[in-house]
């Protein structure tokens, strides 16, 4: 199989467990969708209902690096813009990353993390809130440009 250059390398967990890795087919706006389709390292096509996901991670290579000891919480308040927030999975899991400061995150069933480890194996993370026990936000930072007067 040969991989299409538009197609993202994604890792999806799903609340039971398991997991998929392969490439998104899927649209962009995961918002506006019920069902999440990746395609298996193996060809397989999966649909996999969104409420039956956990996270879908937006990932740099397939394998991963085990021996490097990945950064999960910011030490200090992110210089980017957005909302700092950490969110509990119900597997215990817990992860900070930024956030758009909208109200999308409030209104739709999901929404994109950016993890706070820029060398991390993972770019972006879909968090789905119903696998959420607890989300809070720790900060707000923002720019004087990107505030309207």
């Amino acid at each position: 199989m040969s991989k299409r250059p538009d197609r993202r390398k994604v890792i999806a967990r799903k609340l039971d467990g398991q997991t998929i890795k392969g490439y998104l087919e899927t649209t962009r706006d995961l918002a506006s969708t019920k069902n999440i389709t990746i395609v298996s390292l193996a060809g397989k096509v999966n649909r996999v209902p969104k409420v039956k996901m956990k996270a879908l991670f937006f990932v740099r290579k397939f394998s991963g690096n085990k021996e490097y000891n990945e950064i999960k919480f910011f030490r200090t308040q992110p210089k980017i813009d957005g909302l700092w927030v950490r969110v509990s999975f119900y597997d215990d899991e817990l992860l900070e990353g930024l956030i758009v400061n909208s109200s999308h995150f409030l209104l739709d069933d999901g929404f994109y993390l950016r993890p706070p480890d820029p060398h991390s194996n993972n770019r972006l993370i879909y968090v789905v809130k119903a696998a959420l026990k607890d989300f809070s936000v720790l900060g707000v930072q923002y720019s004087k440009g990107n505030v309207r007067q």
